[in-house]
């Protein structure tokens, strides 16, 4: 088959499936590397978007579930589970996601959040495959029009930013460690994966991102010890966050700075964690509870029924963000 077919195959495929990829003007894509949260976040959203549609009669959500699992990632976090990781190399379906609406006066306003079922580092790497050469072989193509759906129509992204991997610890230890495979300082893989993005779009001509939503996931794990650095990222001053992500993550906020930082906003999340207290060798130790699988355990709501503990108000003034920009 001569190059000139194999480009009108690939043509004639984005033609097929152009009308499923660009739904909506306002499209945020979720990234992160493997394990940062990126299912739970996404489980999150759609708690908190069943939450809005039982208050708000101008809101409505649909979900674009694919293959992303996301209304079972959200049945477990209801449940005190926390959803499996995603594998690092599990295809994903482009429809993958959920799509908001707001009403009013003057019109719907509508964001469609695509959720990006591939790690960070593999959206690199299949950048980087694209930056080979003038045009994409046929092998490659699936996975480059993926990208296009989440990064190259991307209006703005969800940036998750995992706190319980931050090196902020004297010892060089950790509280979660990043996976094999990539480099050992979360930092240095989310400034390769902004960085990463901001070429491509740069290169391809693709529209600018009009905002970044950077989620600190798993905050739970690292707040007594942050906080006692005055490292709080909940504190009203801004200082804490400023000192944390200066201090954990120095090249992904240079990264961010240099994008703008005025187009950032930051929100800290978690699913609160079970402790236990328990007895060993005579002494009583506080402990992270676990689940006979092993999984952690989610503390949940004493008075609310199958609602974990979680900051619910940082995902409202998240939706409000997405509503604002949209």
């Amino acid at each position: 088959m001569s190059i000139l077919d194999r480009l009108n195959i690939l043509k004639q495929k984005r033609q097929e499936i152009a009308p499923k990829l660009y739904k909506f003007k306002t499209r945020f894509s979720l990234l992160g590397t493997v394990g940062a949260g990126k299912t739970t976040v996404g489980g999150g959203l759609l708690i908190s978007a069943q939450t809005l549609s039982s208050m708000m009669p101008e809101f409505r959500c649909r979900v674009l579930e694919g293959s992303s699992g996301i209304r079972v990632a959200a049945s477990n976090l209801r449940r005190g589970r926390f959803p499996p990781k995603t594998p690092a190399n599990l295809p994903s379906a482009p429809e993958a996601g959920l799509l908001l609406y707001w009403g009013g006066l003057f019109g719907e306003k509508k964001v469609q959040i695509p959720f990006c079922d591939i790690s960070g580092e593999r959206v690199q790497q299949v950048i980087q495959k694209y930056g080979e050469g003038m045009y994409p072989t046929e092998e490659a193509y699936d996975e480059l029009s993926m990208l296009m759906r989440y990064i190259y129509d991307a209006d703005g992204l969800i940036l998750v930013i995992p706190a319980s991997r931050a090196l902020i610890f004297t010892d060089d230890r950790k509280v979660e460690a990043e996976p094999t495979g990539i480099a050992e300082d979360p930092d240095v893989n989310l400034a390769r994966i902004l960085e990463s993005v901001f070429e491509y779009k740069e290169e391809t001509g693709s529209k600018k991102l009009k905002a970044i939503l950077a989620i600190i996931t798993k905050w739970d794990l690292l707040q007594p010890y942050a906080k006692s650095k005055k490292m709080d990222i909940q504190d009203p001053t801004g200082e804490g966050l400023q000192n944390f992500m200066d201090i954990a993550f120095p090249d992904t906020m240079m990264s961010l700075k240099a994008y703008g930082l005025e187009n950032v906003r930051f929100f800290p999340s978690y699913f609160k964690v079970k402790r236990e207290t328990v007895e060993i060798n005579g002494k009583k130790q506080v402990r992270l509870a676990k689940w006979s699988d092993g999984g952690d355990r989610i503390e949940m709501h004493e008075k609310i029924l199958r609602m974990p503990k979680f900051p619910e108000r940082t995902y409202k003034n998240m939706f409000d963000c997405l509503k604002n920009l949209a």
